[in-house]
């Protein structure tokens, strides 16, 4: 066997967190527990991570995909009573809404809006809205793995999350490239899979979103 001076040493990859106390393992397991929307409490009972270090990293998890350009408010931070820019998509604003209610309700409250800066609660809804909807065709479960993986491929693009610094303008544009894309999946999926848009003028009319 070679000495350890001769070995081929391992090439050494980027963790995906931005902590020497946090392992790409526990990371991925409180990611996969964002996914599900659970509380930090719930998560902690199923990890040896306490309920504020978990806290600390749904904080961090919002504002890297915030910044990052996955997790967007349509509103840019006003009056959710302006309207959305998109005219046309009453129906889906409303529902939007009601489904970011209904969590902040759930939440008991804890995901209300700052004072002050973004709100990456309200943007983490607009996400998770979008997934939503689909759940009803294929169940949670896909739903959420697929979740994850999106997740993930802005984790390993753009990581490790909480690291310090400014994000470059071209980096935000790549992100905002990708996390397009990927709702680009998600709605083609929807229109080979779904038996709602097997009917034409469903098909169609999707067609037109994704378009937008």
């Amino acid at each position: 066997m070679p000495s350890g001076a001769n070995a081929k040493r391992r090439p050494r990859t980027k963790p995906l967190y931005f902590s020497a106390k946090i392992s790409d393992y526990h990371f991925k397991r409180v990611l996969w527990s964002f996914t599900l929307d659970r509380s930090a409490a719930e998560a902690a009972r199923e990890m040896r991570l306490s309920a504020n270090s978990i806290t600390a990293i749904y904080g961090k998890l919002r504002k890297f995909f915030f910044d990052h350009g996955l997790f967007r408010d349509p509103y840019n931070g006003g009056d959710p009573r302006d309207g959305l820019a998109v005219e046309g998509y009453a129906d889906i604003e409303h529902l939007m809404l009601a489904f970011h209610l209904k969590r902040v309700k759930e939440k008991h409250g804890s995901l209300d809006a700052p004072l002050k800066g973004p709100d990456h609660h309200f943007a983490e809804s607009v996400w998770r809205f979008d997934y939503h909807n689909i759940k009803a065709e294929r169940g949670p479960d896909l739903v959420h793995r697929m979740m994850y993986e999106h997740l993930m491929q802005f984790v390993r693009r753009f990581g490790p999350v909480g690291a310090r610094g400014p994000i470059p303008a071209r980096v935000y544009n790549q992100g905002l490239d990708l996390a397009f894309a990927q709702l680009d999946q998600v709605l083609l999926w929807l229109e080979r899979n779904s038996v709602r848009f097997r009917v034409p003028e469903e098909r169609a009319a999707l067609r037109q979103l994704r378009e937008l």
